[in-house]
């Protein structure tokens, strides 16, 4: 009876051995073989489930193999996708590289101009120095003017150079970039950058020509007084450029750069310079009368003694300016910010809405003159201080803060 009962045990055993048996070769052999088994035999039902499972594919290598698939799908994707936009980028690259060929093509336009205001400047046509807005010593009124011919064709070929984004000089080494292969020197499959035209144009608009023309008529000291008005030279850079003494009365210069330029003794009168960059300007006894400046930047300007009458300064920026003695008589300053700004000396007379001001913090309103006191109060009230101990300390706080 014992004996019965090992033996069934044996079976049991060897029944599973069979069943839970995984190999391939293993599996098949036992199958052709499991006739000496009978057919009720517990060893030939698990020859017959190790068949079946053997069938069945494993669980974790099909999410193996499916989650592998569907990553290198992605992939792929991913891939085709960014070369088809570096493709893109490369053409709108191209197409504004074509436009800047045939703005720059109007170069012979302006050489001809050039020459006729040569020879129209040899004859001398002198217009009096003498103004009477601008009795200063330095002030210089352009002693050339142009004809009206030459004038129009002046605004004419200003307002056919329009901007556009100028190639880099650190161009980009196309070389280092793949957009139809997907693998790399070596063979290996490779990850593509992917490109930005700022990693071939400058970021902001500009027009090369309009500044060369713009230049030259300031150089040769031209008067704008039959130019200005109906020329176009926005989107202009001229940092670090000497423009003191000129006359550049009614300008249109809006969305500009002149950054760091001396502007001694400069006349920009009734012009218009929206959103123009007088970041760092530097110079004394400037000139803006009547002229549109809003949304523009004067911060850290040192412009003492400058002329602001009847200027539109909506949204200025004077943060941190040296506006010592400046006439903003009957100008708009509506949200202008004067933070950190040394305004010592103005007339307040000639500033009677200071209270509507973006920001008088920390603004230096020392020997300001013909300031009611309690209107003084109100300004101090808004952070503005009348002492340069205190100004001084308080700008040095500012800048030990940001730094």
């Amino acid at each position: 009876m014992e004996e019965n009962e090992i033996k069934n045990k044996f079976k049991d055993l060897e029944a599973k051995y069979y069943e839970q048996e995984h190999r391939l070769f293993p599996i098949w052999f036992n199958f052709f073989t499991k006739s000496k088994f009978s057919k009720n035999d517990k060893r030939r039902v698990g020859i017959n489930k190790a068949v079946i499972w053997s069938l069945i594919p494993k669980p974790t290598v099909t999410f193996v193999a499916i989650s592998g698939l569907s990553l290198l799908t992605l992939f792929l994707a991913y891939e085709a996708n960014v070369k088809l936009e570096n493709q893109n980028t490369l053409l709108l690259v191209q197409n504004e590289l074509q436009e800047s060929q045939r703005r720059a093509s109007l170069n012979i336009e302006i050489s001809s101009i050039m020459q006729q205001i040569n020879i129209e400047r040899e004859k001398s046509n002198l217009k009096s120095l003498k103004d009477s807005q601008h009795k200063k010593k330095g002030h210089k009124v352009a002693p050339y003017t142009l004809s009206d011919i030459t004038a129009a064709r002046i605004a004419s070929i200003s307002r056919s150079l329009r901007p556009y984004r100028i190639l880099k000089t650190d161009r980009v080494d196309l070389n280092s970039f793949s957009v139809t292969d997907f693998w790399d020197e070596e063979k290996r499959i490779s990850s593509t950058k992917r490109l930005k035209t700022s990693d071939f144009l400058e970021t902001e608009i500009r027009s090369p020509e309009r500044e060369q023309l713009m230049t030259a008529l300031a150089t040769m000291r031209i008067s704008f007084s039959n130019i200005g008005r109906n020329s176009n030279f926005d989107f202009c850079r001229f940092n670090d450029f000497d423009f003191s003494k000129g006359d550049l009365r009614t300008i249109r210069m809006s969305n500009s750069s002149l950054n760091h330029c001396n502007l001694s003794y400069t006349i920009f009168d009734y012009g218009i310079l929206k959103g123009t960059n007088f970041n760092s300007i530097y110079g004394t006894s400037l000139s803006f009368i009547g002229s549109e400046l809003n949304n523009s930047n004067f911060s850290y300007a040192s412009i003492n003694n400058t002329s602001f009458e009847n200027a539109n300064l909506t949204n200025v920026n004077f943060s941190n300016a040296n506006l010592i003695q400046c006439d903003f008589s009957g100008a708009t300053i509506d949200s202008a910010d004067f933070t950190n700004a040394n305004l010592s000396g103005i007339n307040y007379e000639n500033l009677p809405n200071l209270s509507r001001v973006k920001s008088l913090n920390n603004t230096l309103i020392e020997n300001i003159q013909n300031c009611p006191d309690s209107v003084l109060k109100k300004l101090v009230k808004m952070g503005a201080v009348t002492s340069w101990d205190e100004h001084n300390e308080k700008k040095t706080q500012h800048n030990i803060e940001l730094s």
